[in-house]
């Protein structure tokens, strides 16, 4: 019910910033759902097993779903054992506060779920035990949820690159865990939703996410990336992190701040520029907007990076809109 109360007050909001609705908006989309007849589900998980990363060193795991049942992923979460170097014990840590990982997903049809290799911190939640001196003790406690739950069919298969990007301290061993619903007895499920649009075509719905990345940055430094959407979806950005790699992968707490403007209408989201730490969450607790905001296909969006340390370099850093991309299905990326 929240979410259809959610989705109207969507349609509202961008009939005033497009002059109008989009082609894919309309009622279908609130209420559309999977069919799930005669089927029934439970809990289930899959898991990436990874041994030493190395510095500059990616590997690649492959997770087969099994072949008498869907898997509808709805969550995610991350741990390993860093090596922290000479005359330091080998230690667990949850990926959120590791060293800089970036993580990539590549489902059976060769499509990846982000613009570019994004940190495993804003992909993965909290699977413990987690060295935070602000949460010690939590094990599991906060998975990342997908904006959009994705849906893979019997006997698919789902890739996950991973490479350490930023330290010497290496992961000795790496597990990212897929949590979610095994799906039986339902025959062929869609792999997202789809519904029909005002225009009488087919779309479909599916997660994404898009990443600025800033290298080392000496202040004080003001530094522009601009990201473009891809040509053929939309995108609704819902959630947003960031990551500093000098400081590991934790949440940014350095003195920095964000302006995001749309390219194309010169708008920018804030009469200011923000601090990162009022934007910005991590995959434990990303930052969720009140009200999401769509992009159109082939759109820009400028993000503006202001390191404000007195001394000293700072990054490299990202910055993830994370929500979901719309499509029609059978366009070029659709899958």
């Amino acid at each position: 019910m929240l979410d259809e109360i959610a989705l109207e007050a969507a349609l509202a909001v961008q009939q005033q910033q497009h002059g109008g609705l989009l082609p894919w908006q309309n009622e279908a989309r609130i209420k559309a759902q999977r069919v799930r007849r005669d089927g029934y589900s439970d809990y289930g998980a899959y898991v990436f097993n990874f041994g030493p990363l190395l510095l500059g060193a990616p590997l690649v795991r492959l997770v087969k779903f099994d072949s008498d049942s869907s898997f509808e992923w709805v969550s995610t979460s991350g741990a390993a054992v860093f090596n922290f170097g000479a005359g330091n014990a080998n230690a667990p840590l949850a990926l959120s506060n590791g060293p800089p990982i970036e993580a990539q997903f590549i489902d059976d049809a060769g499509r990846g779920f982000s613009n570019v290799p994004t940190p495993i911190s804003a992909l993965a939640g909290y699977c413990g035990p987690n060295l935070d001196a602000l949460a010690p003790n939590l094990q599991g406690a906060f998975v990342h949820i997908l904006p959009v739950p994705r849906v893979f069919r019997p006997g698919s298969e789902l890739r996950l690159a991973l490479n350490n990007v930023g330290s010497e301290f290496y992961a000795v061993s790496t597990q990212i865990c897929l949590h979610g619903h095994k799906i039986f007895g339902t025959g062929k499920l869609p792999r997202y939703n789809t519904w029909r649009g005002r225009d009488g075509e087919l779309y479909g719905e599916d997660w994404f996410s898009y990443t600025f990345f800033w290298p080392a940055i000496t202040p004080p430094s003001l530094m522009a990336q601009t990201v473009t959407i891809e040509a053929d979806n939309d995108f609704e950005w819902i959630a947003t992190s960031c990551t500093d790699a000098t400081l590991f992968s934790v949440y940014v707490g350095f003195p920095a701040t964000f302006n995001l403007v749309e390219s194309a209408s010169g708008r920018s989201f804030f009469n200011q520029p923000v601090q990162a730490l009022n934007l910005a969450g991590t995959g434990t607790n990303m930052a969720v907007l009140p009200q999401s905001h769509i992009f159109e296909g082939r759109s820009q969006v400028t993000a503006t990076y202001n390191n404000q340390f007195i001394t000293g370099q700072e990054g490299p850093v990202y910055l993830t809109l994370e929500g979901r991309r719309i499509f029609r299905v059978g366009g070029a990326n659709a899958s």
